[in-house]
This record gives structure tokens, sequence and C-alpha cells, in this order.
């Protein structure tokens, strides 16, 4: 699974977060007019809760809402700069004190913020702001004064725990629900029914053991109210915040757990810190598995917060297990900008029909955004028959259950389309005619040792990939050249004919162009119709160079003389045009077209 954390709306790679982690301050008060924690005063003060005791689950720590928002203000005339962190107070509070804060460092937007009065103004206060000090990470990582570290709490909402880890996330056929006592104390017969169903036995309870202590992570924190009524928490204690912090940090470089594991012991053999003493792989995913947790939920108070959002979906397989992609494309007003962010790789362990597929979507969409039938705006996927298909594909399905007041936008990525039409005129218009003829000269061309040696160079291979052969033309536009003084002093068996030449030149130039194109709609920040825009304009290229005419209709395709044109489904070009072309390219291809038979000229 990928991994994305947002922070008040921003998209920050954790990769580069980790290394930007800065120490909240905090500051222990006396007992003189302390108050214990108040949650209404979260709403009139502005404050968020940054810790919770582990046990009792009781707020222990708070933030000033003002600082991770907007930052502190600018004195007028003060020699100083102003402070970067984030205020912090721990258990127990001074309200006093906290009012303080606001009036010394915050007087401006603390103005503001008492003259509103809903209690729904008070919440969008600090997201209707523009991006200056609110992507910090220090509120999402806070530690204590003076870099003590202290331990890290995370809420999360109950469904994103009981649905998308409990069971998304696990296959069910696989956990050993079953309250029979099974004796596997004697040793099965090799390869014996006992023997496998021993095996699958050990399988069910690895994976049931698995999913308790993926679950074990998070503690249920029920409401004061209603018991019906809960959200998780996860904590990262004291001693093991820097464990933590560390661990993510070499995660998010590309590291496995077991080279992570190994990583945070040699840290440890260099500084000595004891906190970095023993690491083991499971704590290593148990931490990245807290880190996802947490970039979920994150990405939910994304989406609350948008108007809108597109969809990604593709599938792959990796290690036998087969897994369905997710990535959104979300709009933030606030920032008038759109973050790229990857949702999550859910495993499929069913068939990967239509219905299956588009079910899991749901379930996760649903999660995540309980009204994402009003809000997704666009669906992308390949062209599988499980995507795109009209009667019962994902993108159908998830189509028929969308809002009637809302439409979806389907999109096919232009570069996809592009590939595979490449790869069909590759690998199938021009297979036989040109390709054939490359590949035997090739070959030959691998085993002359002296002519490698003077040119310096050897051929590309051909891959499978059309971008592989543009590669392979462009050395033989480079190097044509030595390669005929060669062919005629060698006359092999097995080298192209001398109209070839006139084909390899327009190959060049046909594969230069679309390689170009292809590579500039690629990217993130591309448009839809940015990459309308740059297919439009191929085609035209296309047609302005060689003189194509069309599209046709069909009564003008019948008129047309096919002893003068050459016809292509609705569009059409007349011979001289092509020679025209071709003897453009390079000054001896007329005279190689010279010296051709017409009906060899006809078939170029």
């Amino acid at each position: 699974m990928s991994c994305v954390v947002v922070q008040e709306g921003a998209h920050v790679c954790l990769g580069k977060s980790i290394s930007h982690f800065k120490f909240v301050s905090f500051f222990v008060m006396s007992g003189k007019r302390s108050s214990r924690y108040v949650k209404d005063n979260d709403v009139r003060y502005g404050l968020k809760v940054a810790y919770r005791d582990p046990k009792s689950l009781k707020v222990i720590g708070l933030q000033c809402r003002f600082c991770i928002a907007f930052g502190w203000e600018e004195k007028v005339g003060s020699k100083r700069k102003a402070a970067t962190t984030v205020q912090g107070w721990s258990h127990p509070f001074r309200y006093d004190n906290i009012e303080n804060h606001l009036h010394n460092q915050h007087s401006g937007q603390w103005a503001l913020y008492q003259a509103l009065e809903s209690s729904s103004e008070h919440a969008s206060f600090f997201d209707d702001i523009p991006v200056v000090f609110k992507n910090s990470i220090k509120a999402h990582f806070p530690s204590s004064f003076l870099g003590a570290e202290r331990q890290i709490v995370y809420d999360i909402e109950k469904d994103i725990v009981d649905t998308i880890v409990g069971d998304m996330m696990f296959n069910p056929e696989d956990q050993d629900d079953s309250d029979a006592d099974h004796d596997t104390n004697e040793e099965p017969a090799f390869n014996s029914a006992t023997e496998i169903n021993v095996l699958l036995l050990r399988c069910r309870q690895a994976a049931t053991k698995a999913k308790e202590r993926a679950l074990s992570l998070f503690k249920r924190v029920e409401s004061e109210d209603d018991v019906a009524i809960y959200s998780y928490s996860v904590t990262i204690p004291k001693t093991k915040t820097t464990l933590f912090r560390l661990a993510v940090r070499y995660v998010s470089y590309g590291t496995s757990f077991r080279m992570a594991s190994e990583l945070i012991g040699c840290t440890y053999n260099v500084l000595g810190n004891p906190a970095l003493c023993v690491c083991s792989r499971d704590e290593i995913s148990n931490f990245v598995r807290v880190v996802c947790v947490v970039d979920l939920q994150q990405i939910a108070d994304l989406l609350h917060r948008s108007w809108a959002f597109s969809l990604a979906l593709d599938s792959a397989t990796h290690q036998s297990t087969s897994f369905l992609d997710l990535r959104f494309r979300v709009f933030i007003p606030n920032y008038h900008s759109i973050v790229n962010l990857h949702g999550c790789a859910l495993p499929m362990f069913d068939r990967h029909t239509g219905d299956i597929m588009s079910t899991m979507v749901s379930k996760f969409l649903t999660v995540l955004y309980p009204n994402w039938t009003i809000r997704l705006l666009g669906l992308t996927s390949d062209e599988a028959h499980n995507m795109t298909g009209r009667v019962a594909s994902v993108i159908t399905r998830l189509d028929a259950a969308m809002h009637s007041d809302c439409s979806l936008i389907q999109i096919w990525c232009g570069a996809h389309q592009l590939d595979l039409v490449m790869e069909d005129i590759m690998s199938n218009a021009i297979k036989e005619r040109f390709f054939s003829v490359m590949t035997g000269f090739i070959t030959h061309l691998t085993h002359q040792q002296n002519l490698i040696a003077e040119m310096q160079t050897t051929c590309p291979r051909v891959v499978n990939r059309w971008l592989s052969t543009e590669k392979v033309i462009s050395w033989f536009k480079i190097h044509w050249p030595q390669l005929l003084v060669h062919i005629k002093s060698k006359q092999p068996a097995f080298a192209p004919p001398r109209l070839w030449w006139v084909a390899l030149l327009f190959m060049h130039h046909f594969t230069t162009l679309v390689a170009i194109t292809f590579r500039s709609i690629q990217g993130l920040t591309t448009l839809v119709l940015q990459q309308q825009n740059a297919l439009d304009n191929l085609i035209a290229s296309f047609i302005d160079d060689i003189g194509v005419t069309g599209p046709l209709t069909a009564k003008s395709i019948v008129n047309i003389d096919p002893s003068t044109h050459i016809i292509s489904g609705r569009y059409a070009v007349v011979l001289s045009s092509v020679r025209e072309f071709l003897v453009g390219l390079a000054s001896w291809v007329d005279t190689l077209l010279n010296e051709a038979d017409e009906s060899d000229q006809n078939d170029l």
C-alpha cells in the first residue's frame, strides 16, 4: 500500500514530511487557577486535542489551532522574528493563560473569531483560509517542550478500523472461526488428506492471529453519552516515538520491513540510543499500519472539505495476490489547487467481476465519505472489459449508483489509448513488411565485432514495446551511412532491400512525433483537455505533412479512384502526395524511388 499524509488539506509526501518534524512547545503549569479539561472550551478558544492518556484516554495535551492555521502574528516594530512553533498546554489547564496567548500572539484573528456566533462558523474559520502555516506537519506529529519526546495519540473513525482494516484487508476464508478441537499433536502421513487439513488449519490460525494483532493496535473509545457511538484511538508511547519516526522514515524511502529493522539496528550501533535497541519486523509493520490508517483518516477529512473529487482505478497482481488500486484527485477550494492522493490498494480475494469490484469500491468510498454519490465527479480506468464494459463493468455499476441529479464523467487516459494504438500498429500493420527485415538485420549486426569496434556502438535490442522500437529506428537513422558501406562490402544475406531504408525514414519521422506527444501528455498535473489537444495536434500534423483528406462520407469514398489514391477507413491520400512527402525526408529518396518498380513504389 503506497502512503500519503494530508494535514489540514495539504498534500505532503510522507518521505519528505518525516524529515521536517519540529518540536511543539508544551509548558507544565502550576496548580494555581488550574482547570480540568472542558470540551466546550475547544470551540470557545480554538483548541485541538494533542495528547490523551494511554490508559484512561483523558485529554492531557492541547494545541492552539490559531498557531496551526495562521502562525504567530508579526508585531509592528518588533526586532525579533515571529515564532514558528505551535503553542501547546499540558494538564492541568489554565484557560486564563490560553486566553492571554490568544490576545498577545493572535490579536487580529482572535478578534474576528470572537465576532462569530454559530458553531458552524467557528468550525469553518480554520478551513476557509489561504495556505500559510496550515500545511505544517507539526500538529500532526507533536512533541513536547525542549524536544522531550511525548506519546503520540491519533483518533480514528470506527468505520476505517472496522470495515477497511478489519474486513477488507483480510480474507474471510483464511480465518479460523471454528470452535471444534483439532488434534495436531500427531504427525500426519506425508501428502495425506490429514496433512493437508493440518496445513490449512495452521494457515487459518496464522491469518486469524495476524488480524487480531492488527486490530489490537486500535483501542476502542466509547462515547460518554451513548455506548453505541464509539471511535478508535491508537497511541505511540513516549518510549517508542523516536523509533516510530525513524522506522516510518526508512520505509518511506522504499526499504522493506526486514531492511528497515536492520537499519535501525545499525543506527543503534552508531548512536548508542537505547530507544533504538530492538525493532522487529512485526513492530515496523505495526508502525506502517498505524501511518496508513492515519492517512485514510486524513483523506476522509479532506473529502469532507472538498466539493468534488475524481477516482482512478487499476488492478494488478503482486506475489500471487490481486489488488485493486484507488487514487484520488481532489480539488481544494480554499487552496485553488488539485492534489493527487493514493488511497489504498485493496486486496481482491474473490473473482475479478464488475459486481464484486464495484462493491469493494462502493464500500471503501462509503467509509471515507458516505455522500460520495453526490461528490464523485470523474472516474478513470484502463480498457479492461470488467472496468469499462457497457453492461456489468465497474464504471457502469458505479455510474448507476450515483445520485439522480449527478452525472459521472468517465475518462480513459489518452496516453494509454495512444499506447494501445501504437502497439497495434507495430505488431500488426507493419510487422511483416518492416520489422521482420529489421530484426533479421539486427541479428546479423550483433555478430559483426569489427563493425561494432569501428562504430563504437551496438544496435539496441527490440523488445515488446513500441518505445524501444523508436530507439532502434533512431539508431539506424544515425548510423545508416556506415551500415550501407558494410552492406556493400560484405553483402550479407539479411541485408535490407533498398526501399526499406525509405520506410525507415518514414518510421523515424512517425515514431518521433508520436513519442514526443506520448511523453508530453503524461504526468500528475496534465489535464484531460490538454491530452485531447495534444492528440488532435498530432493527427493534424500527420494530415498536413502527407496531404490526407478526410474524414470522408461513404458516398465520397465510392467516387475515389483506387489507382491514384490510398484509402484507409474514412481517410484517403493521393499517391503523388505520399511521394512528395518521402522525397522531402532525404534527397536520395527520389533516386531510389525512380529506380524501383511501380508496384514496389505503390507497396511502399
